[in-house]
């Protein structure tokens, strides 16, 4: 039968391998198709219908991830007609959608800015990185922490509890952008060398400084042009100071200018500035001059010195510094904005006594901000609701003397957020006053577009109705190409954010536009929103959350107010922001960034509403510590249900009830605390949403992850993993396929305990005890302390622990200094203490990870698998779902719950005689066989005439097992080729696998396919110790120094005279000699506390290691260490594959541990590499064929 198939994909002529499906040969082919239920590591399932395509002569569409390749097979995926199906699928499976896939205080900011992203930061304390998160999108956050409108707020859901106030993003905003303007390095961005191309941006206001930023970014010079003496337009002439001090606004705009941006002030377009010398000059031209024409009454008034706009008031007063004297004036403002809370505002703190605010609506119809509005009337305005000027009384000289007014009526209209007004007929009334403050509307300037205009002669700059400047909605790019404009000048006069999110825009098609290309529209996202099912409301909230109390902004007292100090104080204490950040609800998704639906949904433009109707609601359980089920983001694509059923084998996940109302759950419906459930992470790990997800600890961070490749640093298995890395921190783990995980399993660890490589508590400097205190030392006083300490005792005297958490490297380089430069060979790990035998089987002793999913018959010994290496626990139980593998499990553990998930369960007292009775009845009953027994294994006559001298009852007797029993499990053994059997090294003892290699050879299934032991090592580079020469007598490459050998490690190393003095670790700390002991990265009080006499009476002792731990209280000296992530280098698995890997994480200390290595040995007088790959090539030099081996074939006695 042919291997392959001759078929066609969209017309191309491909060969596919008989057996896979469409969706393989495609991925494969890089012919992208959408798939939401499928994962390669689970056999089809057919539910999304996302992955259809059309194959020629098949009436419907076929789901590819089903449906086998057959011969002359002709294929399409990317008809019409298929894109309108998967459109449709994505769109049914969307209608119950009920989540929301960005938190709804972002989608309502105007500039994008990632709110629940810098919360998160903001929590963490991660202050400096929260400011960076604001940046990409707004360039001024501590103007904006002060003066923004905060839309976000008016859409904060923790406004709908009981709290019944928003969480205080803007003060939160402040808090940040402050530390950070302090700070002695601001946030700044990386910015692209200049590419010869220049911007002339008119105007310095926020929408200006915003694109001169964003160009600035992008290698573009940016050069502002600016009419006032100073920069920052409406910020500084516009904005009282009480509300945003000028020093603010300063250092905002240094942040800018440190880019690169030049500012030139005092230079007015159509005057001292002329166009043609622009359009002469630069590549592009931005306007955004703002709206600075203010609005008078516009009831046919006659102008008067004490009638002033309020715009015009207010810069005025700002270009005197706030000279301004109104004392014994009685002002009245016109208007109900933000313009006219800070003209009645500034009038109080100019000496008037007497101020009035009319308004021709109601207080609730203000479009002010109401803290703004509270605010002015704590310090004394007063307000006249309902009231409108329609006519205005004049001295003799021409000078305001009053308003005439009339008293209006309002009507609330259904669906209008404004109430309806109307005069009441005869309710004039006469106000007098001596200052008059309209605030009531702005509008461009109109010499500045006649000046452009008279320019281009035959075009005009296009307005709209309003007579603002009427770019493209998208890019900001005006009707005359060249022209770009945003901000007041272009929406009129808004607010601030709206005005940065117009300079966003602008800045990015200014940058394709100078660099000649197309204008790129940027394609809209798909974002799932509640609201698009219904609106909500405090009762779909009230009840659920803790409520909480809203920290308040600290403020000035009234009676400080009467100046222009700023009156919001800013939260004073980290207790305040982290108080008021625990209140956000993180109503965004987690698994936004990595959402195969939302992905899919923006690819093909699908529409939430289209079908929209009856949908389902949701309790979230959040009871368990470990996993969140939302059941709102669930599509029923079954993936968890198939994994923990696969692979888990606790079966924990099932689909219930039917139809449209089916669901996911815990089986039964139960707790799934009450479950099964061992929370080994596959089934978060396949979701293609966020309906299963870690149970995080910390504010959700939802942003877009480097995926960092490395190998699990907690596993023995040597699985390949992406860590999740946002700047420098780490904020989860995936799997990744390699070498080694050829179908994308985790360990329960690494995809839970990630958080470790972001602990602060970190020793980061190196410290030494002084009088019982740790001081901060310099790197060089330790080292001059450690060749201090280490010419006071004898060479041997000076002990090596090294931890089997460390790289290959770095075991050898400590080896090599502790035999080069210390000349001592009592070297170990806390791995070795109370190990009477060392176990370092050969390679080809080893079943291969590769073939266990061909074992017929798996005896598993030892019941802590699922806890001490789940991936190996998922492959067996994978093996037994799909190639009805059987599971044996022997346990000495009476409740083990593995016994649920295997075939049958057999409960002793002792692995060791356990195993010894099977060799005993194998050997007694003349059942052993095959060619190792015949000869091919040596010492087989001591070994059968030791096993034949044992007592049968005695040993069934220690085991805890009939020898019904015994004949029952070695028969099988016999009876099944393919019989592999599990151990791991926290249950088992070097005895017992001695022993369990003994069986192997007695029933002839080492060597052979699928067959073997697979004996798994406690640490990542467990075998790193062995490999490397972690012990006495044994160097790199596992290999006995002596001879030939002893000479190869003489001359690399320098021609040093090594020691022949070897004894172990072990039995060296009992000599009553002075002793120096190092330890690195290790803790062998924690793994042998009977060993601390001897520390205590060490002449010295140093410890390097990332945290205290429980032999710090010994130690005279440590040294910070780093995690294999930020080192790079190799670990080799339990199955002897070394894998290398590079550094992916930036270290928190000054050097690696391979320069501190290479100083150690230098200050011995030792030359040595200090990188990872030159330090590979040079234990490479060591390592021979078959040299990391204990040697092969051999019976071995055991007592």
């Amino acid at each position: 039968m042919a291997d392959y198939v001759n078929i066609t994909i969209n017309d191309k002529p491909i060969q596919a391998r008989v057996g896979e499906t469409i969706l393989h040969v495609c991925l494969d082919q890089g012919i992208e198709i959408p798939h939401l239920c499928h994962d390669p590591k689970l056999k089809p399932f057919a539910a999304c219908y996302v992955c259809v395509v059309e194959i020629k002569g098949y009436k419907t569409h076929q789901p590819s991830c089903s449906t086998v390749v057959q011969e002359g097979m002709e294929i399409y995926t990317d008809t019409p007609e298929i894109k309108k199906s998967r459109k449709n699928a994505l769109e049914l499976l969307l209608s119950n959608h009920y989540a929301d896939c960005l938190a709804p205080c972002s989608q309502a900011c105007p500039a994008g800015v990632d709110i629940q992203g810098y919360l998160s930061l903001t929590e963490k304390g991660l202050f400096q990185q929260a400011v960076e998160l604001i940046k990409e999108t707004n360039p001024l956050p501590a103007i904006c922490g002060r003066v923004c409108v905060r839309p976000c707020e008016d859409h904060c859901r923790r406004a709908l509890t009981e709290d019944n106030s928003p969480v205080g993003i803007d003060y939160l905003k402040r808090f940040i952008a402050d530390f950070d303007l302090v700070s002695e390095s601001p946030v700044t961005p990386k910015i692209k060398p200049l590419n010869g191309k220049k911007v002339a941006i008119i105007g310095s206001g926020p929408a200006g400084l915003t694109t001169a930023y964003y160009l600035q970014i992008e290698g573009i010079q940016a050069d502002i042009y600016e009419r006032a003496p100073k920069t920052g337009g409406w910020l500084r002439y516009g904005i009282p100071e009480y509300r945003l001090p000028n020093n603010i606004i300063d250092q905002e705009v240094a942040n800018i200018t440190k880019l690169g941006v030049k500012i030139f002030t005092q230079q007015e377009l159509s005057k001292n500035l002329r166009f043609e010398t622009l359009d002469k000059e630069y590549d592009a031209i931005f306007l955004g001059i703002g709206a600075q024409v203010g609005d008078l009454l516009g009831i046919g008034e006659k102008s008067a010195p004490n009638l002033i706009s309020g715009i015009d008031f207010l810069k005025k007063n700002a270009e005197t510094n706030n000279n301004t004297d109104l004392s014994g004036k009685k002002v009245v403002v016109i208007g109900g904005g933000n313009t006219a809370m800070d003209c009645c505002r500034t009038a109080l703190r100019c000496g008037s006594e007497d101020v009035w605010v009319l308004y021709r609506r109601t207080e609730a119809d203000m479009p002010a901000n109401p803290i703004e509005i509270h605010e002015s009337k704590v310090e004394g305005v007063q307000y006249q609701f309902l009231t409108t000027p329609i006519d205005v009384y004049y001295d003799n000289e021409g000078n305001l003397t009053g308003l005439k007014c009339i008293r209006m009526k309002a009507e609330k209209k259904e669906g209008s957020r404004r109430s309806t007004i109307t005069p009441i007929e005869g309710s004039e009334f006469d106000v007098a006053c001596d200052l008059v403050l309209p605030a009531t509307g702005q509008k461009l300037e109109s010499h500045v577009l006649e000046h452009i205009n008279d320019y281009y002669k035959t075009e005009s700059l296009r307005l709209n109705r309003w007579n603002t400047l009427e770019p493209d909605h998208h890019t900001q790019q005006m009707n005359i190409p060249k022209i770009f404009a945003a901000g007041d000048v272009v929406t009129g006069p808004t607010n601030i954010i709206e005005a940065i999110a117009g300079g966003k825009r602008a800045a990015n098609a200014i940058t394709q536009y100078v660099l000649g290309e197309s204008l790129r529209m940027s394609f809209p996202q798909f974002i799932s929103s509640k609201e698009n099912f219904t609106k909500q409301v405090s009762e779909q909230y009230c009840g659920k959350y803790t409520p909480t109390t809203k920290n308040e902004m600290p403020v000035l007292s009234e009676k400080e107010r009467h100046n222009f100090e700023e009156v919001e104080l800013g939260y004073q204490t980290i207790e305040q922001v982290t108080s008021e950040v625990s209140r956000c609800l993180e109503c965004g998704c987690s698994a936004f960034y990595d959402c195969d639906l939302q992905k899919y949904a923006t690819q093909y433009g699908a529409d939430q509403t289209r079908f929209k109707g009856t949908y389902q609601t949701f309790e979230t359980h959040s009871v368990h510590p470990k996993l969140v089920l939302d059941n709102h983001k669930c599509i029923l694509c079954g993936r968890c249900v198939r994994v923990c059923n696969e692979y888990s084998g606790n079966r924990v996940w099932g689909f219930l009830k039917r139809g449209y109302k089916t669901y996911i759950a815990p089986n039964l419906e139960g707790n799934l605390l009450e479950s099964r459930c061992d929370a080994c992470g596959l089934c978060v790990d396949t979701c293609p949403t966020g309906a299963l997800t870690e149970n995080y600890i910390f504010k959700v961070l939802p942003v877009p992850y480097n995926h960092l490749p490395t190998i699990d640093p907690f596993g023995s298995e040597g699985f390949e993993v992406d860590l999740l890395e946002y700047k420098g921190n780490i904020y989860g783990a995936t799997s990744r396929r390699g070498v080694v995980n050829q179908i994308g399993l985790i360990n329960r660890d690494i995809f839970f305990n990630y958080s470790l490589f972001n602990k602060s508590n970190r020793i980061t400097q190196p410290m030494e005890k002084i009088d019982g205190v740790w001081e901060a030392i310099s790197i060089e006083r330790a080292l001059e302390r450690i060749k201090e300490e280490t010419q006071k005792v004898k060479n041997e005297n000076n002990f090596i622990w090294i931890s089997p958490e460390f790289t290959n490297e770095a075991i050898y380089m400590i080896q090599k200094w502790g035999r080069a430069a210390l000349l001592s060979n009592t070297i170990g790990s806390s791995y070795f203490q109370n190990r009477s035998q060392l176990s370092n089987p050969d390679k080809n002793d080893i079943l291969p990870l590769s073939e266990l999913d061909d074992s017929h018959q798996i005896f598993i010994i030892g019941g802590s698998l699922p806890e001490s290496h789940p991936v190996i626990s998922h492959l067996l139980q994978n093996s037994r779902f799909h190639n009805r593998a059987t599971l044996i499990l022997i346990t000495t553990n009476p409740k083990d719950k593995y016994a649920l998930r295997v075939d049958a369960t057999h409960y002793i007292k002792d692995y060791y005689t356990f195993i010894k009775a099977i060799n005993h009845y194998l050997i007694t009953y003349d059942k052993a066989f095959g060619i190792f027994v015949e000869g091919l294994a040596s010492h087989k006559t001591e070994y059968f005439e030791h096993i034949s001298s044992l007592d049968a009852d005695e040993l069934y007797s220690k085991a805890g097992v009939s020898f019904e029993v015994i004949q029952q499990i070695a028969e099988q053994i016999l009876e099944i080729p393919e019989t592999a059997l599990i151990m791991s090294e926290y249950e088992i003892d070097e005895k017992t696998l001695v022993e369990a290699h003994n069986l192997m050879l007695l029933t002839e299934k080492q060597g052979k396919p699928s067959a073997g032991i697979i004996n798994l090592r406690p640490s990542c580079n467990t075998q790193g110790l062995y490999d490397m020469g972690a012990m006495s007598e044994y160097g790199p490459g596992n290999r006995k120094i002596e001879g030939e050998y002893l000479d190869l490690l003489q001359e690399t190393w320098g021609n040093i005279k090594l020691s022949s003095h070897f004894n172990s670790l072990e039995n060296q700390i009992q000599s009553e000699e002075n002793k120096n002991f190092f330890v690195f990265g290790d803790d062998p009080i924690k793994a042998d506390p009977t060993i601390i006499p001897h520390f205590e009476k060490a002449q010295f002792v140093m410890l390097q290691t990332t945290f205290k731990n429980e032999t710090t209280l010994y130690a005279d000296l440590m040294i910070p260490a780093n995690f294999g992530i930020e080192l790079g280098g190799s670990y080799t698995s339990s199955f002897k594959v070394a894998q290398s890997f590079k550094a992916v994480k930036k270290p928190t200390i000054k050097w690696n541990d391979y320069q501190f290595y290479a100083k150690l040995h230098e200050v011995f007088g030792i030359e040595t590499p200090s990188n990872s790959s030159d330090i590979f090539f040079e234990m490479l030099s060591f390592l021979q064929p078959d040299c990391c081996s204990g040697g092969r074939h051999h019976f071995k006695i055991t007592k």
